[in-house]
């Protein structure tokens, strides 16, 4: 959950001596909208998690924005003839503010697409933060939870709890597979498989305007 994927065409060339292998990409797979949809893409695909780390030349990048996202493209070029001109800071920073936002795979995906690209799989453990549940993934290390705090924990196991409170106890007990975060203004409980219903807790906040909680 939180990341996108991609599908594995040809393998390019042998394994390499760190581990590492290159294959060509078949297809861009954006992230599905609940667990049981990503263990289903996981499962019958050979796919690997995108880590958003890419490497092309800078005219191509222009080249791609230009083709697929136009309105970027114009306003990188008005960026670009602002810079070393007096003002420079005000005007990236206002001309920035001012692009439509989105996410770059708008345009990286179609690239990705095209089939003249390919990844590399790390021969390393990573981790992609997008979601409370990767956290765990990463910092857990073989312990039964997680904990960041002043925690206690009674019977519980595969969870993860977290408090910026230096003066606040969190006990928890009898519970497994929980994510519990508190922060100074929000506390969240949720179960690790259901972490997806965040966008739905985010969606209610947003339709009562308490954004200040996002």
């Amino acid at each position: 959950m939180g990341v996108d994927y991609l599908q594995l065409g040809k393998q390019v060339g042998d394994k390499a001596s760190d581990g590492s292998e290159a294959f060509t990409i078949e297809k861009f797979l954006f992230r599905r909208t609940n667990l049981r949809e990503t263990r289903k893409l996981v499962q019958n695909f050979h796919v690997v998690a995108h880590c958003n780390h890419m490497c092309w030349y800078p005219e191509l990048m222009l080249e791609a924005y230009k083709e697929y996202r136009p309105d970027w493209y114009d306003s990188l070029m008005k960026i670009k003839d602002a810079m070393d001109k007096p003002g420079e800071n005000e005007a990236i920073e206002r001309l920035y503010a001012e692009m439509e936002k989105g996410p770059t795979e708008e345009v990286t995906n179609h690239v990705m697409d095209s089939g003249q690209s390919i990844v590399i799989l790390l021969p390393y453990k990573w981790t992609d933060v997008g979601t409370w549940g990767s956290v765990y993934d990463f910092f857990e290390e073989g312990q039964d939870n997680y904990e960041d705090g002043n925690v206690i924990t009674v019977a519980t196991a595969g969870s993860l709890i977290k408090t910026s409170s230096k003066d606040k106890l969190i006990a928890v007990a009898g519970v497994k597979d929980m994510i519990i975060v508190d922060t100074p203004d929000v506390l969240l409980v949720i179960p690790k498989d259901q972490i997806d219903k965040i966008k739905e807790i985010q969606a209610v906040l947003q339709a009562r305007g308490e954004v200040e909680y996002l």
